[in-house]
C-alpha cells in the first residue's frame, strides 16, 4: 500500500530541534515505512545498531531520527525495551489508500470458512517457525502465562477463542516480522466478525475445546524446546482439525 501522507514534522514547519540532514532523512524513510504497514502499531523498530547497518549511517544518526519520531508521537522509546510504533493513520488516510484497506470490515461478509482456513494453513505455520527462532524467553515466559490460562476454559467458546487469538497473536509478535503479524491481525478480524465465525464459536463443544487446548500446550512445549519441527507439526494439526470442523458444518 502506498499513503501520501507528510510527516508531522512536516505540517509544523520544522524538526522541532537542531539535527542532521542525514537523520531527518532517516525520521522521513521510517515514517514512510511505518504508514506502507511495515511496521504496524505495536510493534518494535529494529535496534540502533541494525537501524545503523540497514541505512548505513551513525548510531548518533539513528538517535536523532529515533528522537523526531519520539517527539511527534509517532514512536515510544523506552529504555530496555526498543522503540514501539504508536502511530495510526487518520481515518481519511486509510480511505485514501483505496478499496483494498477501507472495505477492511466487509472482508468478513466475503470470506467463506474454508477460505480462512486456506489463509491460517499459510500464515500460521510460519508464524510457529519464526516464534521458535526469535522469541525471547521473556516472550516464552508471557506465552505459558496466555496458554495455561487457556487452558482453564471448558465450556465457553467464546472465552476460549478469544485467549486463542490472544496466544497466536503472541505467538505472531515474537516472530519479529511486522508482515506476518499484520495477517495475524486480519485473520483475527475476520475470524471475530464473520456471522459464521461467532455461530461456530457459541458451538463449540467441551469436547472440542479440549482438542484445541491439547494442540496449544503441545504448540507451546515445542517453541519452549526450540524444535521447528514439532510446532509447525502440531500448528498444521491444530488447523486440521479446524478445516474437519468446518466440513463438518460445526
Amino acid at each position: 500500500m502506498n499513503l501520501q501522507v507528510a510527516p508531522p514534522w512536516t505540517s509544523e514547519g520544522d524538526a522541532g530541534a537542531p539535527m542532521t540532514a542525514a537523520a531527518r532523512r532517516l525520521a522521513d524513510l521510517l515514517f514512510a515505512e511505518i504508514i506502507a504497514g511495515s511496521y504496524v502499531p505495536g510493534t518494535k523498530l529494529p535496534a540502533e545498531r541494525a537501524l545503523a547497518a540497514e541505512h548505513d549511517v551513525s548510531r548518533a544518526t539513528v538517535r536523532q531520527a529515533l528522537q523526531l519520531l519520539e517527539r511527534h508521537g509517532v514512536i515510544a522509546r523506552r529504555a530496555g525495551s526498543g522503540s514501539v510504533v504508536r502511530y495510526k493513520p487518520a481515518p481519511q488516510a486509510v480511505a485514501a489508500a483505496g478499496p483494498e484497506l477501507a472495505d477492511l470490515p466487509e472482508l468478513s461478509q466475503i470470506t467463506s470458512p474454508l477460505e480462512l482456513a486456506v489463509v491460517r494453513s499459510i500464515v500460521e505455520p510460519e508464524i510457529a517457525r519464526l516464534a521458535v527462532l526469535n522469541m525471547t524467553g521473556r516472550d516464552i515466559e508471557a506465552m505459558k502465562a496466555i496458554e495455561a490460562r487457556l487452558q482453564t476454559v471448558s465450556v465457553d467458546g467464546e472465552a476460549f477463542s478469544r485467549l486463542d487469538d490472544e496466544l497466536y497473536l503472541h505467538l505472531a509478535k515474537g516472530s519479529r516480522n511486522p508482515l506476518l503479524l499484520a495477517f495475524c491481525r486480519l485473520i483475527q478480524h475476520v475470524n471475530r466478525t464473520a456471522e459464521w465465525s461467532i455461530r461456530r464459536r457459541a458451538k463449540l463443544s467441551p469436547g472440542r475445546i479440549r482438542d484445541y487446548q491439547l494442540h496449544a500446550r503441545s504448540i507451546c512445549q515445542a517453541i519452549e524446546n526450540r524444535d521447528v519441527e514439532a510446532a509447525v507439526e502440531h500448528v498444521k494439526l491444530s488447523l486440521g482439525d479446524f478445516h474437519q470442523e468446518l466440513v463438518g458444518g460445526f
